[in-house]
């Protein structure tokens, strides 16, 4: 009653960077915030007639892209945090730093699921030749790898992130870190930046580690072009659960995103035997 709203809107606000920090593939793509009907342009492919040289006062060819529009629904991520009368009372010099801790880690987990599952999809995510498997099971080899990445197109689209690639830790330095050249030194390049994700480089690429990708499967695409809508959230709402007078706290998003090229993204999935 003395302190006004329980999760004021600096928390909030907080609260959404602490997600875009801790959500590998979330925090990097193109997201918007529009409450109502959302729609993507999908650029599928430049038929004929692209920017071409031409004799002088000859006109080009007349453009012939393929593009369809792709609605967003949204898919609600939730999350309760519940305490008792007393554990809120008595903590209450870390309360909203645990509120916001809280929250932020298991909605973030949620959304950066919810990227790969669209990625993974007929309808939103990559073009199906773009879903390859190793040629050998149980390796990672280099034509592997240089193959997932010839398939990236963008069509012109602005993506200044340019390509990621991204991976568990366990797919990283027990396969990625793996592939050698002919002398036996790594491609990959262990190098540091200020994203704690980033584990370095291969082929000129980051590589980043998140750990919500199985062992085995490699995303490599573009991520700007990767459009996300967040409906509404991420926000939190306290209320005081009846009876119990438990002081309960309830995360909510409403996400939704697909890939504006089907070819910006591509899967690669390491064969079993």
């Amino acid at each position: 009653a003395n302190t006004g709203a329980v999760i004021p809107t600096d928390v909030s606000n907080e609260i959404v960077t602490l997600i875009d920090q801790s959500a590998v593939i979330y925090g990097d793509i193109n997201k918007s915030s529009f409450p109502h009907q959302f729609e993507i342009p999908r650029h599928k492919a430049i038929k004929a007639g692209d920017a071409a040289k031409t004799g002088e006062g000859v006109a080009n060819v007349d453009e012939d892209n393929d593009f369809d529009y792709v609605a967003l629904k949204g898919e609600e991520i939730k999350k309760t945090v519940k305490l008792s009368r007393a554990m809120a009372v008595q903590s209450i010099d870390s309360f909203v730093s645990y509120i916001e801790g809280e929250v932020a880690s298991r909605l973030s987990v949620a959304a950066n699921a919810t990227v790969y599952t669209r990625l993974a999809s007929t309808d939103l995510g990559v073009a199906t030749a773009n879903k390859v498997t190793s040629a050998k099971a149980n390796t990672l080899a280099k034509s592997d790898i240089t193959k997932l990445l010839g398939l990236l197109k963008t069509y012109g689209n602005a993506a200044p992130k340019g390509v990621v690639i991204y991976a568990n830790n366990t797919t990283i330095w027990n396969r990625i870190v793996m592939v050698e050249d002919a002398n036996g030194r790594s491609y990959f390049v262990d190098e540091k930046t200020e994203d704690p994700a980033v584990q370095g480089h291969i082929f000129g690429k980051l590589v980043k580690a998140d750990d919500t990708l199985a062992d085995g499967v490699i995303w490599a695409g573009y991520p700007d072009l990767f459009r996300g809508n967040n409906f509404d959230g991420p926000d939190v709402t306290p209320y005081v659960e009846n009876g119990t007078q438990k002081r309960c706290f309830d995360g909510y998003l409403l996400f939704d995103g697909g890939l504006v090229v089907p070819q910006a993204f591509g899967q690669l999935t390491i064969a079993t035997a």
